[in-house]
């Protein structure tokens, strides 16, 4: 154990003996006379030395009891500083993902509205003495991961189912060439790259616009089958709802 070193004004160390005490009034062949150390009163060198190493302990002791407190303190500070950071940390986060979620809402609602306004468009090419009925549906979303809470980014469409007269003046395929100049001067891009083969009673067209994508599904079967013309304009990706 470290020795302390006595302070200013605590006896002297006896010059010849091992003993911490008084320099002043010592005898070391008596055993009656009175020693004082510490403002102790001891009768013998011996009682004197004891006396003396008990204090020494009793200070070191105290000394650690005190380090080990202020080692508590410290850590004390310490954690509570750390636990206010994350705190604000948390706050700042959570404020920066309501911010993020406002931006992207916004950024969705343009997305969906310029999808809307382009499938507007197309419609309005076909004079409405050519069909028989229209409906339009928004759908789409981001992709649910199979077995999980967790979303990918996904896209919402606008689907436009059109039936054409069965006895009008042009077939669903004959209007999809018709829209193929026009669609090219408004921007659309077509990308036979990524066009399934016709099939039996349908063909695609694939068309692209910046970020945004249009298909053609037009049925080939002669009536009384459903002349129909579909299209869809989706949206670029979006993170919305995804985690």
């Amino acid at each position: 154990m470290e020795r302390v070193l006595p302070r200013r004004g605590w006896p002297a160390r006896h010059r010849g003996s091992d003993c911490h005490c008084p320099a002043e009034e010592t005898n070391h062949e008596s055993s009656s006379e009175e020693v004082s150390v510490y403002g102790i009163r001891c009768r013998s060198q011996s009682l004197c030395q004891a006396v003396a190493s008990t204090m020494i302990i009793l200070v070191s002791i105290s000394g650690v009891e005190m380090m080990q407190l202020n080692i508590r303190t410290v850590l004390a500070v310490i954690t509570t500083g750390v636990v206010v950071c994350l705190l604000s940390g948390c706050a700042m986060s959570e404020a920066h993902k309501a911010e993020v979620a406002a931006a992207e809402e916004i950024e969705l609602k343009g997305f969906i509205d310029q999808a809307r306004d382009w499938s507007e468009d197309i419609v309005a090419q076909i004079p409405s003495a050519e069909v028989e009925s229209i409906s339009v549906e928004l759908s789409g979303g981001p992709w649910q991961i199979y077995h999980s809470d967790k979303k990918l980014p996904g896209s919402y469409d606008w689907v436009n189912w059109v039936v054409l007269l069965p006895d009008g003046p042009r077939t669903p395929t004959e209007l999809a060439d018709d829209l193929e100049p026009w669609l090219t001067e408004q921007g659309w891009v077509r990308n036979r790259d990524t066009e399934w083969a016709a099939g039996k009673d349908s063909f695609e067209r694939q068309y692209t616009r910046g970020r945004y994508y249009l298909t053609l599904e037009v049925y080939t079967t002669a009536p009384p089958q459903a002349q129909s013309f579909n299209f869809t304009v989706a949206t670029p990706q979006t993170d919305i709802e995804a985690q």
